[in-house]
Protein backbone atom coordinates (compact mmCIF):
# COMPACT_ATOMS: atom_id res chain seq x y z
CA UNK A 1 0.00 0.00 0.00
CA UNK A 2 2.57 2.54 0.77
CA UNK A 3 4.56 1.68 -2.39
CA UNK A 4 1.15 2.33 -4.59
CA UNK A 5 0.74 5.70 -2.47
CA UNK A 6 4.17 6.90 -3.02
CA UNK A 7 4.05 6.11 -6.39
CA UNK A 8 0.48 7.98 -7.00
CA UNK A 9 2.49 10.97 -5.33
CA UNK A 10 5.32 10.71 -7.76
CA UNK A 11 3.11 10.29 -10.77
CA UNK A 12 1.26 13.68 -9.12
CA UNK A 13 4.77 15.12 -9.00
CA UNK A 14 5.51 14.57 -12.15
CA UNK A 15 2.60 15.23 -14.12
CA UNK A 16 3.11 19.04 -11.81
CA UNK A 17 6.62 19.77 -12.95
CA UNK A 18 5.77 18.83 -16.66
CA UNK A 19 2.52 21.07 -16.70
CA UNK A 20 3.10 24.24 -18.53
CA UNK A 21 3.87 27.13 -16.26
CA UNK A 22 2.43 30.15 -16.82
CA UNK A 23 2.51 33.67 -15.02
CA UNK A 24 0.16 35.65 -12.56
CA UNK A 25 0.25 38.05 -15.37
CA UNK A 26 -0.86 36.16 -18.40
CA UNK A 27 -2.69 33.50 -19.85
CA UNK A 28 -1.23 30.60 -22.19
CA UNK A 29 -3.25 28.12 -24.87
CA UNK A 30 -2.05 25.59 -26.49
CA UNK A 31 -3.63 23.83 -29.10
CA UNK A 32 -3.71 19.94 -30.61
CA UNK A 33 -5.71 19.95 -33.88
CA UNK A 34 -5.38 17.15 -36.53
CA UNK A 35 -6.58 17.17 -40.26
CA UNK A 36 -5.41 20.92 -40.20
CA UNK A 37 -2.50 21.91 -42.76
CA UNK A 38 1.20 23.26 -41.83
CA UNK A 39 1.42 26.36 -42.20
CA UNK A 40 -2.56 27.87 -41.22
CA UNK A 41 -2.13 31.00 -39.11
CA UNK A 42 -4.05 30.99 -35.47
CA UNK A 43 -4.83 34.54 -34.06
CA UNK A 44 -6.72 36.23 -31.36
CA UNK A 45 -8.41 38.92 -31.59
CA UNK A 46 -9.92 41.70 -28.69
CA UNK A 47 -13.28 43.47 -30.10
CA UNK A 48 -13.75 47.10 -29.63
CA UNK A 49 -17.28 47.66 -31.48
CA UNK A 50 -16.83 46.32 -35.18
CA UNK A 51 -12.81 46.77 -34.69
CA UNK A 52 -10.72 43.90 -34.18
CA UNK A 53 -6.76 44.23 -32.81
CA UNK A 54 -4.81 41.09 -33.09
CA UNK A 55 -3.08 40.40 -29.32
CA UNK A 56 -1.50 37.10 -30.52
CA UNK A 57 -1.03 34.93 -33.12
CA UNK A 58 1.04 31.63 -34.14
CA UNK A 59 1.38 29.22 -37.30
CA UNK A 60 -0.13 25.12 -36.76
CA UNK A 61 2.92 23.45 -37.39
CA UNK A 62 2.84 19.46 -36.80
CA UNK A 63 -0.92 19.79 -35.27
CA UNK A 64 0.08 22.28 -33.06
CA UNK A 65 -0.09 26.08 -31.56
CA UNK A 66 0.32 28.51 -28.43
CA UNK A 67 -0.47 31.65 -27.44
CA UNK A 68 0.16 33.79 -24.74
CA UNK A 69 -0.12 37.33 -23.74
CA UNK A 70 -0.60 39.48 -20.22
CA UNK A 71 -3.46 40.93 -19.24
CA UNK A 72 -5.16 42.08 -15.86
CA UNK A 73 -9.11 40.64 -15.75
CA UNK A 74 -10.92 37.92 -17.77
CA UNK A 75 -11.49 38.88 -20.99
CA UNK A 76 -13.56 37.20 -24.52
CA UNK A 77 -11.15 36.85 -27.58
CA UNK A 78 -12.06 35.78 -30.72
CA UNK A 79 -9.92 32.74 -31.92
CA UNK A 80 -9.37 32.77 -35.98
CA UNK A 81 -7.59 30.73 -38.19
CA UNK A 82 -6.52 31.89 -42.07
CA UNK A 83 -6.05 29.44 -44.68
CA UNK A 84 -7.40 27.31 -47.49
CA UNK A 85 -10.62 25.93 -46.52
CA UNK A 86 -11.18 27.53 -43.40
CA UNK A 87 -14.69 29.33 -42.32
CA UNK A 88 -14.22 33.16 -42.48
CA UNK A 89 -15.87 33.29 -38.71
CA UNK A 90 -14.28 32.78 -35.37
CA UNK A 91 -14.30 30.83 -32.09
CA UNK A 92 -15.29 32.54 -28.53
CA UNK A 93 -12.68 32.09 -25.99
CA UNK A 94 -11.67 33.09 -22.60
CA UNK A 95 -9.30 33.64 -21.22
CA UNK A 96 -7.61 35.51 -17.39
CA UNK A 97 -4.70 35.85 -15.66
CA UNK A 98 -2.73 32.56 -14.37
CA UNK A 99 -4.80 30.17 -16.54
CA UNK A 100 -4.24 27.57 -19.05
CA UNK A 101 -6.63 27.08 -21.88
CA UNK A 102 -6.25 23.84 -23.90
CA UNK A 103 -7.86 23.81 -27.24
CA UNK A 104 -8.34 20.61 -29.29
CA UNK A 105 -10.54 19.61 -32.26
CA UNK A 106 -10.70 17.98 -36.07
CA UNK A 107 -10.84 19.66 -39.15
CA UNK A 108 -11.01 22.94 -40.38
CA UNK A 109 -14.25 23.79 -38.90
CA UNK A 110 -12.51 25.36 -36.13
CA UNK A 111 -15.07 26.95 -34.28
CA UNK A 112 -15.97 23.66 -33.49
CA UNK A 113 -12.80 22.90 -31.53
CA UNK A 114 -12.92 22.07 -28.22
CA UNK A 115 -11.90 24.49 -25.04
CA UNK A 116 -11.17 23.47 -22.10
CA UNK A 117 -10.03 25.62 -18.86
CA UNK A 118 -11.15 26.23 -15.45
CA UNK A 119 -12.92 29.90 -16.50
CA UNK A 120 -16.58 29.58 -15.47
CA UNK A 121 -17.52 31.89 -19.05
CA UNK A 122 -15.49 29.30 -21.02
CA UNK A 123 -17.61 26.18 -19.44
CA UNK A 124 -20.94 27.93 -20.01
CA UNK A 125 -20.15 29.05 -23.92
CA UNK A 126 -19.10 25.22 -24.01
CA UNK A 127 -22.84 24.53 -22.97
CA UNK A 128 -24.15 26.77 -26.08
CA UNK A 129 -21.57 25.35 -28.48
CA UNK A 130 -22.86 21.68 -28.05
CA UNK A 131 -26.31 22.66 -28.15
CA UNK A 132 -26.61 24.00 -31.21
CA UNK A 133 -23.12 21.80 -32.54
CA UNK A 134 -25.11 20.12 -35.60
CA UNK A 135 -26.52 23.07 -36.92
CA UNK A 136 -23.33 25.01 -36.69
CA UNK A 137 -21.37 22.16 -38.61
CA UNK A 138 -23.60 22.87 -41.30
CA UNK A 139 -23.63 26.60 -40.90
CA UNK A 140 -19.63 26.42 -40.96
CA UNK A 141 -19.55 23.96 -43.85
CA UNK A 142 -21.61 26.60 -46.15
CA UNK A 143 -19.27 29.51 -44.78
CA UNK A 144 -16.20 27.90 -45.79
CA UNK A 145 -17.77 27.28 -49.34
CA UNK A 146 -18.44 31.00 -49.35
CA UNK A 147 -15.50 31.82 -48.44
CA UNK A 148 -13.88 30.02 -51.42
CA UNK A 149 -15.91 31.62 -53.59
CA UNK A 150 -14.62 35.25 -52.47
CA UNK A 151 -11.39 34.57 -52.62
CA UNK A 152 -12.01 33.23 -56.18
CA UNK A 153 -14.05 36.69 -56.86
CA UNK A 154 -11.29 38.98 -55.85
CA UNK A 155 -8.22 36.95 -57.03
CA UNK A 156 -5.95 38.89 -59.01
CA UNK A 157 -7.09 36.68 -62.44
CA UNK A 158 -10.84 36.95 -62.31
CA UNK A 159 -11.61 40.56 -60.32
CA UNK A 160 -11.90 42.57 -63.60
CA UNK A 161 -14.19 39.69 -65.06
CA UNK A 162 -17.86 40.87 -64.87
CA UNK A 163 -19.22 37.17 -66.18
CA UNK A 164 -16.83 35.63 -63.53
CA UNK A 165 -18.06 37.72 -60.58
CA UNK A 166 -22.17 37.21 -61.54
CA UNK A 167 -21.87 33.45 -61.50
CA UNK A 168 -19.77 33.77 -57.93
CA UNK A 169 -22.28 35.81 -56.67
CA UNK A 170 -24.84 33.21 -58.08
CA UNK A 171 -22.97 30.29 -56.19
CA UNK A 172 -22.63 32.78 -52.78
CA UNK A 173 -26.52 33.56 -52.99
CA UNK A 174 -27.30 29.31 -53.45
CA UNK A 175 -24.76 28.87 -50.55
CA UNK A 176 -26.82 31.42 -48.26
CA UNK A 177 -30.18 29.89 -49.19
CA UNK A 178 -28.93 26.72 -48.01
CA UNK A 179 -27.23 27.86 -44.99
CA UNK A 180 -30.62 30.06 -43.88
CA UNK A 181 -32.72 27.04 -42.19
CA UNK A 182 -29.57 25.78 -40.30
CA UNK A 183 -28.75 29.82 -38.66
CA UNK A 184 -32.38 29.48 -37.73
CA UNK A 185 -32.52 26.40 -35.91
CA UNK A 186 -29.37 27.33 -34.39
CA UNK A 187 -30.75 30.74 -32.89
CA UNK A 188 -33.60 29.14 -31.99
CA UNK A 189 -32.01 26.40 -30.07
CA UNK A 190 -29.87 28.87 -28.46
CA UNK A 191 -32.80 30.76 -27.05
CA UNK A 192 -34.32 27.30 -25.85
CA UNK A 193 -30.92 26.76 -23.83
CA UNK A 194 -31.08 30.27 -22.52
CA UNK A 195 -34.45 29.31 -20.76
CA UNK A 196 -33.32 27.03 -18.80
CA UNK A 197 -29.58 28.56 -17.83
CA UNK A 198 -28.38 31.19 -15.50
CA UNK A 199 -27.63 34.43 -16.90
CA UNK A 200 -24.15 34.51 -17.52
CA UNK A 201 -21.71 36.64 -20.09
CA UNK A 202 -22.16 34.34 -22.40
CA UNK A 203 -25.62 34.31 -21.89
CA UNK A 204 -25.67 37.96 -22.29
CA UNK A 205 -24.33 38.05 -25.50
CA UNK A 206 -26.80 35.78 -27.17
CA UNK A 207 -29.57 37.60 -25.62
CA UNK A 208 -27.66 40.75 -28.13
CA UNK A 209 -27.22 38.39 -31.12
CA UNK A 210 -31.13 36.81 -30.59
Amino acid sequence: MKRLILGSLCLATLATACAPQVADNEYLMTGTVTEVPDSAIVSLYTQNGNLLKETARDTIIGGRFELRDTLSTLQPLSLMVAGEGFPNTWLNVWVAPGQHIKVSGNGRLFPLWNVKSDIAEQQEENRFVDYTREQKRQILAYNAQETIFFTQMFSKEHREDESFQKAMWNKVDSVRKLSAPFEFESARREVELMKTTPVSLPWLDRLESN
